[in-house]
């Protein structure tokens, strides 16, 4: 059933669209508005006052029609206020109000003239989040032989301009509490009016019952040690307009309750609504030493918040009332900026595609910046595509994207090169998956840091049959050309091949090793690795393996480190674990002891293994060959890995050491590659999750410290939700490794989102997923979080 609500808003449109002239009209009446400024964050707006006049003739009781194209958001009727003159001073003083609609009913009275008038004020509309550039009125009638209003007079504009309200300006340099003082003792912070009257003080006007406030919060929060005392009133040098506490009086934070803010009520001057008035809110920083160096900024609100309607979180009835929005915005307030470079190989004519994932482990949000540059350093454009593209990170959220759905569906058809993100945080891991096809074949990945090096490793060059490749990744981020010159060993650490480079300012080579060194046959030798070294700083990687399956790993540095731990092992049926050691150093032999253990910390395949590395010398064999007494059943485990010091004269020297683990599944179908040392971490997240489609991932944690250590691991979608913790005590040596929702049961089915860790002492970790028929592997390295 049509409602009657329904039909009268048809006739009130037919009518409007067909009113060119007046419609039998026994009075005719000129329309006319006062358009005002509205704020873009408000909910409950005043529009301007229609005015109508009568030019010709006499009223008739017949009843006007007054549709707003925003959403009228007033209590009740009564506060909309209805007066008139003349013959017209009978008329109800309150409109008759239809929500559905939008439209106040006016119950013209019969015995109007020339001149009388109706003033119709106080409708309030909401405009946040509509993106309105102006609200109208529409005035019509529905009764034929009734009042008339001019042609071309039937809509006017009650609300011209939607603006934000106010503007923060913060000092240049943020407060950096430490070592007992405060680089800014005090602080003033400049709030200003974007139009008059936008901080008013009328009580009681149109249902109007507090005045406007202002709310000044820490941003993030209060450092410990730190006290701040918020003056009692900021006085506008306009008109001698005035904030002033809630109290009166200076307030100090953090308060016995934890509240950190202090709000401040506006007290108007006699012209404040006509002048734009700015405020100096000073505040007072006290640092009680001993603390710890942090920044510390500050953000301010307009308030009272709530909603046009209220309900159980908004009860207030309150007015005006805004949504909430803190200025500066938190993703403005960052400090620090993080840049991250993912390299991305041309879909044609193979199908290859990239997958970026960046993980904002903040509580607030961060602006992120992304462009993509061609092999030559241009940044990329064409029809179909947007470069660069700006995007905000939720809190605690991520994005998990293709590039062509990030830049558009014409992105990457024809050009390999780089993606730079910059990001205005000083946290931002950022992780890339690359992939042979869409269905997943060769797919692996790496972190996407932007770390420059000017000399490096790549430890593995790839002989696997079918169709080994060894693609060389390497981008130049500077502004200068770069000079780098590659070198080739075999195994035994005998120099090869050499190929010299120059790598122009934000060029990107990617290019298989047969092609870099093309005038050896990578074929005549096993094994091997390659070196670089470049007199400006570029970001390498390498991606190899063959036809069925690729590993991508970053180009590492030599360390000299006495000990590592491998954080997870697999063998039997159809698994294997390849461990890939590389002695950098050119004159001293290398000892290594492997030991085997269980995930209690328990050594199994019998006692430390020995391995001696001459200078150069690159080891590679699987756990089963190392460790053959642990049989052909299915085990998993761990290896803790010791490097025996050499003596030079009275000195101790470890000599530096590269190398990679590679697991293999499906009998080697599936293949998927981490750099051979993980650093330990505290706080940290794996950027990707895929439990659904014939997807698992699991998690290996192992604590390698002397004392035991709490675990915990939650689990976000990419939005920023939390789907569920777990937590566990890690013994000395004793290691966890299950699948994701094992740990957690909530995640069960999960595609897309992240895994944060904290831990109270140093972990060694990696997060894994794959596909349960195991011809898909990839693991995902962890990545700071703070």
């Amino acid at each position: 059933m049509v409602s009657k609500s329904s039909i009268i808003t048809t006739l009130i449109l037919s009518i409007v669209i067909l009113s060119a002239a007046p419609l039998f009209g026994q009075a005719t009446f000129a329309v006319a508005s006062s358009s005002t400024t509205g704020a873009d964050i408000g909910v409950t707006e005043l529009t301007g006052a229609i005015g109508l006049t009568v030019i010709s003739g006499g009223t008739v009781a017949a009843p006007l029609f007054v549709r707003y194209s925003a959403t009228i958001t007033n209590n009740s009727a009564s506060e909309i206020s209805v007066l008139g003159t003349g013959g017209l001073s009978g008329i109800a003083s309150s409109p008759a109000l239809d929500r559905s609609s939008n439209t106040l009913r006016i119950d013209v009275p019969a015995g109007g003239t020339a001149s009388n008038q109706i003033r119709i004020a106080g409708v309030r509309v909401a405009l946040a989040g509509q993106n309105y550039t102006n609200v109208t009125a529409t005035i019509s009638t529905l009764i034929a032989n009734g009042n008339a209003i001019v042609a071309g007079q039937g809509t006017v504009v009650v609300l011209g301009s939607i603006q934000q309200p106010f503007a923060v300006d913060l000092p240049d340099n943020v407060i950096t509490p430490g070592n007992g003082s405060a680089v800014n003792a005090d602080v003033s912070i400049t709030v200003s009016e974007r139009y008059a009257a936008a901080f008013s003080g009328s009580v009681g006007q149109f249902g109007q019952t507090v005045p406007v406030e202002i709310r000044i919060s820490p941003f993030p929060s209060i450092p410990p040690g730190v006290t701040l005392t918020y003056a009692a009133t900021a006085t506008s040098m306009e008109t001698g307009a005035s904030f002033a506490t809630v109290s009166g009086q200076p307030e100090t934070v953090p308060r016995s309750d934890g509240s950190t803010s202090a709000i401040y009520l506006f007290m108007g001057a006699a012209n404040s609504d006509q002048t734009l008035e700015s405020f100096e809110f000073h505040v007072t920083v006290t640092v009680h030493p001993p603390t710890s160096p942090a920044t510390l900024s500050f953000q301010v609100t307009m308030m009272p918040i709530g909603i046009a309607v209220p309900n159980s979180q908004f009860p207030s009835t309150d007015i005006p009332r805004f949504i909430e929005r803190p200025l500066p915005d938190e993703a403005d307030l960052q400090p620090g900026t993080v840049q991250l470079a993912f390299p991305f190989l041309s879909q044609s004519p193979n199908g290859t595609y990239t997958g970026i994932a960046l993980t904002n482990p903040n509580p607030y949000r961060v602006n992120v910046s992304l462009s993509a540059f061609d092999a030559g350093g241009k940044l990329i454009s064409g029809p179909g595509v947007t470069n660069p593209v700006n995007l905000q990170l939720p809190r605690s959220g991520q994005l998990a994207k293709l590039a062509t759905d990030i830049f558009g569906a014409n992105f990457n058809a024809s050009t390999a090169g780089t993606i730079v993100a910059t990001g205005s945080t000083s946290v931002l891991p950022g992780f890339y998956l690359e992939g042979g096809t869409l269905s997943g074949q060769g797919l692996d990945g790496a972190t996407a840091e932007l770390i420059p090096t000017g000399s490096w490793v790549w430890p593995v060059v790839s002989h696997q049959s079918p169709s080994p490749s060894t693609v060389l990744q390497i981008f130049n981020p500077g502004n200068t050309v770069a000079k780098a010159i590659l070198k080739l060993y075999n195994s035994a650490g005998s120099l090869k091949a050499t190929a010299n480079l120059t790598m122009q300012p934000g060029a990107t080579l990617i290019q298989d090793a047969r092609t870099v060194f093309a005038g050896f046959d990578l074929n005549s030798i096993t094994g091997g690795y390659v070196t670089g070294l470049s007199d400006a700083g570029l970001v390498v990687s390498e991606n190899f393996g063959n036809g069925l399956d690729s590993n991508v790993l970053r180009g590492q540095q030599p360390v000299p480190r006495s000990s590592l731990t491998v954080a997870h092992f697999v063998s039997g049926p159809g698994y294997a674990t390849e461990l890939n050691f590389v002695n950098t150093d050119p004159f001293i032999t290398e000892y290594l002891f492997l030991t085997a253990l269980d995930n209690s910390g328990a050594v199994i395949g019998g006692g430390p293994l020995t391995l001696s590395l001459s200078a150069g010398q690159q080891f590679t064999q699987t756990v089963d060959q190392l460790f053959p007494t642990l049989g052909s059943s299915f085990t998993t485990g761990y290896i803790r890995v010791d490097i025996e010091p050499s003596s030079l004269g009275p000195f101790s020297y470890v000599p530096p050491m590269v190398g990679s683990v590679r697991f293999t599944s499906a009998g080697g179908t599936g293949s998927t590659a981490l750099p051979l040392f993980i650093a330990p971490l505290q706080d940290f997240v794996y950027a990707h999750i895929a439990q659904n489609q014939g997807y698992y991932t699991g998690v290996a944690i192992i604590n390698p410290n002397a004392t035991a250590t709490t675990v915990n691991l939650q689990v976000f979608t990419a939005d920023g939700i939390e789907v569920g913790s777990a937590s566990t005590q890690l013994q000395p040596g004793q290691k966890v490794a299950k699948l994701l929702y094992e740990l957690v049961p909530s995640s069960a089915g999960q595609l897309g989102g992240y895994i944060r860790v904290q831990s109270a002492l140093p972990v060694v970790s990696f997060s894994v997923f794959g596909t349960v028929d195991g011809k898909l592997l990839s693991a995902v390295p962890p990545q700071n979080a703070k």
